[in-house]
């Protein structure tokens, strides 16, 4: 099951769920950070997506 999280420091962030998982015996199939769309940023900063629509 993927999980999404945004995060400041994605890569750090990452590092501390695969240890757990690793300590617990649980093995993963992969790992992925995916850099944020123009549109994940700008809602971040904006609280809006840049696709809804205008009144």
């Amino acid at each position: 099951m993927p999980a999404r999280t945004p995060a400041q420091a994605p890569r750090r962030w990452a590092a501390h769920p695969v240890r757990r998982c690793r300590a617990a015996g649980i093995r993963l199939r992969g790992t992925r950070v995916p850099r944020p769309t123009l549109d994940d940023i700008f809602l971040s900063l904006t609280g809006r997506s840049l696709r809804e629509d205008r009144d």
